[in-house]
């Protein structure tokens, strides 16, 4: 209707036959709304056919009602919106059909009959796609719709995944989706028969045994945070035990039950690793959030409502420089989660253990813990016969009761041992040689990459392939590293952890200029996105960010370069009773009654240590080099099945002898000094 007096008349004449105008109070912010609302209806011409009139009448109303009423209306939007996709299907449709007709080589009446149908229905098509959701991905609408007739939302191509974080959401749902669309990949995969969680209570610092255990076990955090009331909880477990994807998948359930039931609670996933300097907590997530989601509300705003469930990651990976430092930063959490109590607001911290949470907890405000358990032998079985079927009894058999057996009691790291032996036909001895086995497998998928493939390239050169054609090593722990590519990351990998020093060797997330810069070399950005390829880096493109894929993978490159080049004094602690500070007594008088004791202090360099001492040249030279630093890390070294130490002999001075000349015959070495 192209006549804006028609178009005008009409529209008056709907608003005025309207029964629900007579009941509004025209006196206050409605006369102004309503003229808004009639001008855009009076300066569209087709309301009907395209989406864009009624979806700008509805932006309109979102201007003047409250963040709850906005969220129902982006719910109406995309609702609307998603008939669109119903059209396109069936203009798919059309077009196939037409497509093959065409291809029968049907008589010149009749094609020229389905040409024009087909163009037609092409242009149509075109013309949909480009109005189809406005600023909305079009891959939105397939989830959206998934979601409320309570299917499995479909997947997602990764690059498709990618675009829709690369989108900055528009509204509320927008975010959910593209948080769904994110996790839903299948790294991120969550078998929940494989989890176990036990939740810890506080019973108080008078209490001898501060932390019990509930007699309960989950295998869902919505369970806990259903059986727990408490405003904040910390999720406990050692690196790979998986505290990060249970997170993810409990922001992946809460938005997929806040779409169904038309919610309007929203999540924010952050990693506190990037929490760099002691500003205010609230100052920092309210920064973080509106970079992150520009086109939304202030986080406050949300908060205020009780509204936000905050996933904290890596709580003992903030950066310190001291532990003053750390458990000020702890302090600062604490205040802020005081501050935001209010019912319908929750944050879930995630840490590496408890020596590193237990201060959140205090009288004033009690936060429980959950910890992530191993598996049972059991699950590690039922693990094994799930996922690699065919070979289910002969690994079991050859695992169970080995000394490694505990590593594989971790989904993550029992989940490489049965890719690596589906590939090499055998069991790894340990995580070197676990991750060793990985990387080679990772290239060998990935050997025809564009960047992979010219076989004299700047990364992998012909003799590092045909190492990985015939599958030929030196030693298990041998890399194709001729080319730059491995020996790179390896270096980044040592620098990031160098950077992230004081944050006992945690995941360092990194710029992607700085890391072109930390190369150095004219190959720098093609190792970066060869390393994204092989699932070795991953990309946080909405934050131009990258870290390694996993704490471990981080840790693993890093332990090679300090294999190539060991420096025993990174791991130097005064490790003798009589020469550690602060005393046994001191740290006692410390504590609170209950509060568990906290280990020696630790350098961040301990774990890349024991996994570099078996990649080393001379593994007993290197062993033998970190005991004046670190005695106990030492024998922690020796005693790993990859160095392949044979066992010890009772020593004739009896277990009170310290260790001297004989302990390693190569030559001498320093103890710390005898007390008075």
């Amino acid at each position: 209707m192209d006549d804006p007096a028609a178009r005008q008349a009409l529209v008056k004449g709907a608003l005025h036959n309207e029964p629900v105008l007579p009941h509004i109070d025209w006196t206050g912010a409605a006369e102004p709304f309503t003229r808004r609302l009639v001008g855009q209806l009076d300066k569209y011409s087709d309301i009907a056919a395209d989406r864009p009139a009624i979806v700008a009448l509805l932006d309109e109303v979102k201007a003047q009602v409250g963040v709850d009423r906005q969220q129902q209306i982006d719910t109406l939007i995309l609702e609307l919106t998603t008939d669109v996709e119903r059209q396109l299907a069936e203009l798919r449709q059309v077009i196939q059909a037409d497509q093959a007709a065409l291809a029968a080589e049907p008589a010149a009446e009749q094609r020229s009959e389905v040409e024009t149908r087909l163009a037609g229905a092409q242009a149509k098509l075109a013309e949909l796609v480009k109005v189809q959701t406005g600023d909305l991905p079009a891959a939105f609408a397939g989830v959206f719709n998934a979601i409320r007739r309570e299917a499995d939302p479909p997947f997602l191509p990764p690059e498709t995944v990618e675009a829709l974080l690369r989108h900055s959401p528009a509204n509320v749902t927008q975010q959910r989706l593209s948080q769904i669309a994110e996790w839903l990949l299948p790294r991120y995969a969550l078998d929940k028969r494989f989890v176990n969680l036990t939740l810890l209570l506080d019973k108080g610092e008078a209490t001898p045994q501060r932390w019990q255990a509930d007699d309960l076990r989950f295998d869902d955090l919505r369970e806990v945070l259903a059986k727990v009331p408490d405003p904040a909880l910390v999720l406990l477990g050692a690196p790979g035990s998986g505290k990060s994807t249970l997170l993810r998948r409990l922001q992946l359930d809460h938005g997929i039950d806040q779409l169904r039931e038309a919610g309007p609670g929203v999540t924010f996933f952050i990693q506190l690793n990037s929490y760099r300097d002691t500003t205010e907590p609230r100052d920092w997530l309210n920064a973080a959030w509106a970079k992150r989601y520009p086109a939304l509300a202030p986080l406050d705003d949300y908060l205020g409502r009780g509204r936000v469930m905050l996933l904290l990651d890596a709580l003992n990976e903030m950066p310190h420089s001291s532990d003053a430092e750390y458990d000020h930063k702890v302090g600062l959490w604490r205040a802020f989660i005081q501050e935001i109590v209010t019912p319908g607001n929750r944050a879930v911290f995630a840490c590496r253990s408890l020596d590193y949470s237990a201060s959140l907890s205090r009288p004033e405000l009690r936060v429980p813990q959950i910890e992530v358990q191993p598996m049972a032998p059991e699950q590690v079985r039922q693990f094994i016969e799930r996922y690699s079927p065919a070979r289910a009894e002969a690994i079991w058999q050859e695992l169970a009761g080995s000394p490694p057996f505990d590593l594989y009691r971790t989904p993550i790291y029992l989940k490489l041992l049965l890719d690596q032996v589906e590939q090499d036909q055998r069991l790894p001895r340990g995580k070197a040689e676990l991750f060793t086995q990985f990387v080679r497998q990772q290239i060998r998928r990935n050997i025809d990459h564009p960047l992979l493939g010219p076989p004299d390239n700047d990364l992998l050169d012909r003799r590092d392939r045909t190492k990985l054609a015939r599958d030929k090593w030196p030693s298990p722990f041998d890399l194709p590293e001729r080319g730059l590519l491995l020996p790179s990351l390896s270096r980044l990998a040592f620098r990031m952890q160098q950077t992230g020093l004081e944050t006992e060797g945690a995941t360092v997330r990194i710029d992607y200029d700085e890391a072109c810069q930390q190369l150095d070399c004219d190959q720098a950005e093609a190792i970066l996105t060869a390393g994204v390829a092989l699932a070795v880096l991953d990309e946080d493109i909405a934050r131009d960010e990258l870290t390694f894929f996993h704490q471990l993978l981080q840790e693993y490159f890093a332990a090679r370069q300090l294999a190539r080049t060991p420096d025993p004094n990174l791991v130097h602690r005064d490790w003798a009773v009589w020469t550690v500070t602060p005393t046994l007594a001191e740290t006692l008088a410390d504590l609170a009654d209950g509060d568990p004791l906290p280990p020696l202090p630790q350098t961040g360099w301990e774990e890349t240590t024991l996994t570099a001492a078996p990649m080393a040249p001379d593994p007993i030279a290197f062993i033998r080099d970190l005991i004046p630093h670190n005695l106990p890390l030492a024998a922690r070294c020796a005693a790993s099945p990859e160095v392949g130490l044979p066992s010890p002999q009772p020593s004739p001075r009896g277990i009170q002898g310290r260790p001297g000349p004989q302990a390693f015959e190569a030559g001498e070495h320093s103890t710390p000094s005898q007390p008075p």
